[in-house]
């Protein structure tokens, strides 16, 4: 697939203080009647280690420490194992039989309850009672589920239990304490900090054939926070509800400005309801603020600089390998005063030890140097990246930059021209966007479209977007249809390739001569976006038929039916649809012309046998289609 290049500014962050975070829960109850006499009590620790390997489920849980004890079972007991729930996308639960060691959960990240079911003056319930408080766990850390606040390790009762259960006189008293700590460093607020966050989820719902997509923004101003956006796309039925809110369904997220205070987890949840399924607190998303910033999961610094779970989220789809079709071999480069090459493409393994690398690019950088070399960066990408003729995968430099030299600022705008004459694509993402002249040079620098200011929606969706365009490509000497995208400041590629040598032929012999050229065709000009590349971007390029007044294309009589259509790809045909306008044919008119009148006016012409210059299309190159593409520099963009 790809030979992906990462170049990245490093930078050293600083660390102003440790906080606590919470490893162990134990849980403790004790059920009395109405004359306050104790019934049953249990008390168990819940542990929790992160479990990277797991995205899905990256908490994993151990029961130990259970004790339990019954005044008379005939009066209370449980009967039913103790079950935890877990609130993802289709809100399972986990009996544990065996309240002990062997007792292991993988819990998804959001809220985590327990639950078991009893009788009481043997009368059994029908419904199971969910106990204690409401407990959220993050990436090997639990947090107070009713605030969001890390639990005090000085302050054993923040998190008391007092509930009542209607039609009896049980009451259930207790808490949950945090009991084992770990330690991390939280970095000085003086970082820059992120404002604006994105979060989505997937939502799969049994027996209901298209997933739920969400899809929040989330602003934060000093200590408030706003969310906007909020978006949900395919409900399965017109009288489905869904309602969302920041742990307390009592707050709506999408509908105030809510303070947000410092050293607190917030858990971005909702709920989903309709006729036939009823989900609750489906994970969205979460914010973390510690000592004035913003962090993400496993309480890494959320800094405009730090994007190195974002890469490895992007570069989770792709398999990553030194040989073998569909594998993409990945290199690292980190620049500021110098320039280090972390990996070449050459020793690329797999995603694992790349995520390892990846994160360990900040144990390597100097605190006082904040250089950015992106002349010397691009030359040492140019120069580990194989040649046009020796490569078999589509290159891409991703350059990330927070910093620019302004010294070497014209000779890395030539370099990049250079690289991309090459058939190499740059990415471009700013992080200080905010700088006009940088980002003038980085747009100069990237490859049209492929430019991104770090502050853009859906920044990592778009350079996701951006690899599967540059993926496409053409064989050799082909000229790849476009469309620009003013709106977005891109261009889509789409998978034609169009390429005349001036020949002439006959409409049928033309045909042939396209299909022999990888199952091509003649050119389909079927819409407004192909007639405007054809006239304004190819013909001006293609200088074998740039003066030509007449050409041939794929339109003609079907043998078949008599029916006007198009050739298609792999010997098809499909019907005319209308377009370019076309006047009544002759009876014996066969196959369709392009005939240019003046200037960029052609106009569908319909004909008899004439033998013209032609144009061939055929299908772009990707993961699916392999051809050719030592020379992608011919690619006209």
């Amino acid at each position: 697939m790809f030979l992906l290049l990462f170049l990245f500014w490093i930078f050293q962050l600083s660390f102003a203080f440790q906080v606590p975070i919470c490893k162990t829960v134990r849980h403790t109850g004790i059920f009395s009647d109405a004359y306050l006499s104790t019934l049953y009590t249990f008390s168990f620790d819940l542990t929790v280690n992160a479990n990277a390997q797991n995205p899905s489920y990256p908490n994993t849980v151990t029961v130990t420490n259970f004790t339990e004890w019954y005044l008379n079972s005939t009066v209370f007991n449980r009967i039913s194992p103790w079950s935890f729930v877990l609130y993802d996308k289709i809100n399972k639960s986990i009996e544990c039989p065996s309240m002990t060691e062997n007792c292991v959960i993988q819990f998804p990240n959001g809220q985590q309850r327990y639950y078991f079911d009893f009788s009481y003056k043997n009368r059994t319930d029908s419904t199971k009672f969910v106990l204690g408080t409401k407990v959220f766990v993050n990436e090997g850390t639990f947090f107070d589920g009713i605030s969001g606040y890390f639990w005090n390790p000085h302050n054993l009762t923040d998190m008391a239990i007092n509930m009542s259960f209607s039609g009896t006189d049980l009451s259930l008293t207790g808490y949950s304490i945090c009991t084992n700590f770990d330690y991390i460093n939280i970095p000085d607020s003086g970082n820059d900090m992120c404002n604006t966050f994105e979060m989505n989820t997937t939502i799969s719902i049994p027996f209901v054939s298209n997933p739920i997509y969400t899809y929040a923004k989330v602003v934060v101003t000093n200590m408030t926070y706003k969310v906007e956006n909020f978006s949900a796309q395919n409900l399965p039925d017109q009288s489905s509800m869904y309602v969302d809110y920041i742990l307390d369904p009592s707050i709506p997220i999408n509908t105030q400005e809510l303070r947000f205070p410092d050293n607190v987890h917030y858990d971005f949840l909702f709920d989903y309801n309709s006729s036939q399924h009823q989900l609750n607190g489906i994970f969205l998303g979460e914010l973390i603020k510690r000592n004035g910033m913003f962090l993400k999961n496993e309480n890494q610094p959320f800094t405009p600089e730090s994007m190195s779970g974002e890469i490895a989220s992007l570069m989770n789809s792709f398999t990553i390998a030194p040989d073998g079709n569909h594998t993409t071999r990945v290199g690292l480069i980190a620049y500021a005063t110098n320039v280090t090459v972390y990996l070449q493409l050459n020793k690329t393994t797999n995603y694992d030890d790349f995520v390892n690398l990846l994160f360990n690019l900040a144990d390597n950088v100097n605190p006082d140097d904040s250089g950015g070399k992106v002349q010397p960066a691009l030359l040492q990408a140019s120069n580990i990246i194989p040649s046009a003729n020796d490569r078999s995968r589509v290159p891409i430099i991703v350059l990330f930059a927070a910093a620019y030299d302004p010294d070497g600022l014209d000779g890395a705008v030539t370099i990049s021209n250079r690289i991309k004459a090459d058939g190499i694509s740059i990415v471009a993402v700013n992080y200080d966007f905010e700088n006009g002249y940088m980002a003038s040079m980085l747009k100069l620098i990237a490859s049209p479209g492929y430019y991104y200011p770090a502050n853009a929606d859906i920044l990592f969706g778009k350079i996701s977007y951006a690899f599967t365009q540059i993926n496409c490509v053409c064989p050799t000497g082909y000229t790849q249809f476009f469309v620009n995208n003013t709106n977005w400041g891109n261009i889509t590629k789409y998978a034609d390739c169009f390429f005349s040598d001036g020949a002439l032929a006959l409409p049928n012999l033309a045909e042939r001569v396209c299909s022999s050229r990888n199952s091509g065709s003649l050119i389909a000009l079927t819409s407004q976006k192909r007639f405007d590349f054809f006239t304004d971007q190819f013909l001006p390029l293609d200088h074998a038929i740039s003066k030509k007044k007449q050409l041939t294309i794929g339109l003609h009589k079907s043998s078949t039916d008599g029916q006007w259509k198009w050739w298609g790809y792999n010997g098809t045909e499909y019907p005319y649809a209308n377009y370019p306008p076309m006047a009544t044919p002759a009876p014996n008119d066969n196959y369709g012309y392009m005939w240019n009148w003046y200037g960029f006016n052609w106009t569908l012409q319909t004909g008899k046998d004439f033998s013209y210059s032609y144009i061939c299309q055929q299908q772009g190159c990707d993961v699916n289609n392999f051809c050719d593409i030592a020379l992608k520099a011919h690619v006209k963009i």
